[in-house]
């Protein structure tokens, strides 16, 4: 488990999650998944660019059983990275004050379709192929 978040002096809450975001980068289409905080806007990304029969999302696990607004970010860990012959995702952890909710960015494909996928915050940046 690898941590991708700086603990805040002042901690984060939570005001709002878009688990349907879509945005236009460098004239590109990203969908995923929107978190604003009081101090920044967190964005989990995959290009929205369908090339044949793959299918791919960015989609928020646990979300049923805890309610995200207001509470206190913890931490955000990556905990899993899986990259396979038809299926390339990745798995994250969102620590708050009320529980973990699990973000997952895949990419379900014949091998030949890979998605790029950003991950952007206030002080950590990470892109890549899935």
């Amino acid at each position: 488990m690898k941590s991708i978040y700086k603990t805040q002096e002042i901690p984060e809450k939570i005001e709002e999650v878009n688990k349907e975001f879509s945005i236009v980068l460098n004239n590109v289409e990203w969908i995923g998944v929107l978190i604003r905080t009081t101090k920044q806007a967190m964005m989990f990304l995959i290009d929205n660019f369908q090339s044949c029969c793959e299918e791919y999302a960015v989609y928020l696990e646990n979300l049923f059983n805890i309610n995200l607004i207001g509470s206190t970010i913890i931490d955000i860990n990556w905990i899993e990275d899986i990259s396979e012959e038809w299926l390339s995702s990745i798995k994250l952890e969102l620590i708050t004050d009320k529980g973990k909710v699990y973000i997952h960015m895949y990419n379900n494909h014949n091998g030949y379709y890979p998605h790029s996928y950003k991950i952007l915050t206030s002080n950590y940046k990470n892109t890549g192929e899935l």
